[in-house]
């Protein structure tokens, strides 16, 4: 999904070899980005529907729910806590 100025980086990401468009897919991922950070750190249930619903999306996909044993509404931050002893 990479256009044909990306170089490649380390080997790992490289343009595509397709001839197809990929600004369908461009706006597809920036907007799965945007509705995961919205559901994660905002606890917006709204963002949270559009990444459960395929037919919301332009391009084909298979959707998988797995919040491995958490549930929405989730509340950001971080609760490991260590201490360093001297």
């Amino acid at each position: 999904m990479n256009d044909a100025d990306v170089t490649s980086i380390g080997g790992v990401a490289c343009a595509s070899q397709n001839t197809e468009d990929d600004g369908i897919y461009h706006d597809h991922i920036a907007d799965l980005v945007q509705h995961f950070i919205a559901t994660i750190f905002d606890g917006d249930a709204d963002a949270e529907a559009q990444l459960n619903d395929a037919s919301s999306m332009q391009v084909a996909v298979e959707l998988l729910k797995d919040y491995n044993g958490h549930s929405a509404p989730f509340k950001a931050g971080c609760t490991l806590k260590s201490s360093v002893s001297v």
